[in-house]
């Protein structure tokens, strides 16, 4: 995380101090977990950013704002398992990201957009997200314009366990399909299939009775189709 918050510091920003002890215990008392590796670099260095003038696509929130984003979109009941649910940055426009801290996807980084309530990864982990962020900050892109590593595309690194987890929302998904845990499923499946091994998720996805599976199954063959970008790149 390191080489990414030395990117940040290449440019002014708004700056907080340091988070401290305190704020960042508060955090971990809402989160109901431990702060991420990477979160807590991030804050051991600077305390989240003002929401003006930020260049960057997302801001980091300042650790009272995210305890009161993760409360806020737990109550809202956005379709993630709160022990999941870790918010730490905002667009200032309602759509907010953060990272799985519980569960088969930990420490991969989603995004929540109001008009969108998607609950895949979008990327990898932290360092990854920042690298998006920081290369849409120099292209002056939205976040989502931004690259995203998921879906998934053969010519990129991934976790070891992206294959079976994979087959696994694959197969919750069949045993009840239009459960909410079975939709969220679905689209877990679509994001973390890799093409030539998971083709057969893909395309059976693609014939699901839901219109919003179906939709995003073609969005992954899309993808899979331009290797340079994500389900944000333009």
């Amino acid at each position: 995380m390191q080489e990414q918050i030395a990117r940040l510091r290449e440019r002014r920003e708004a700056f907080r101090p340091p988070a401290t002890d305190d704020e960042l215990s508060s955090l971990r008392d809402v989160l109901g977990a431990e702060l991420p590796r990477a979160v807590r670099a991030l804050y051991a260095d600077h305390g989240g950013l003002d929401p003006a003038p930020s260049s960057l696509p997302m801001r980091l929130y300042v650790p009272a704002e995210a305890a009161d984003a993760i409360t806020r979109w737990r109550e809202f009941g956005v379709p993630f398992e709160d022990a999941e649910l870790g918010v730490f940055w905002s667009d200032e426009n309602s759509n907010d990201a953060g990272v799985f801290v519980a569960g088969p996807l930990r420490d991969r980084v989603f995004v929540i957009d109001h008009e969108d309530f998607s609950p895949e990864p979008r990327w990898t982990t932290v360092e990854s997200f920042y690298d998006a962020l920081l290369d849409g900050r120099d292209e002056e892109l939205l976040w989502s314009e931004m690259w995203t590593d998921y879906p998934r595309r053969p010519d990129r690194r991934y976790p070891a366990d992206d294959d079976d987890l994979a087959r696994e929302y694959f197969a919750l998904h069949q045993r009840d399909p239009r459960s909410i845990s079975g939709r969220i499923a679905a689209f877990r499946a679509l994001a973390l299939s890799v093409p030539d091994a998971h083709d057969a998720i893909v395309l059976t996805l693609l014939e699901s009775d839901d219109m919003w599976i179906q939709e995003r199954a073609a969005d992954v063959l899309r993808v899979w189709g331009n290797s340079d970008g994500g389900l944000g790149a333009t």
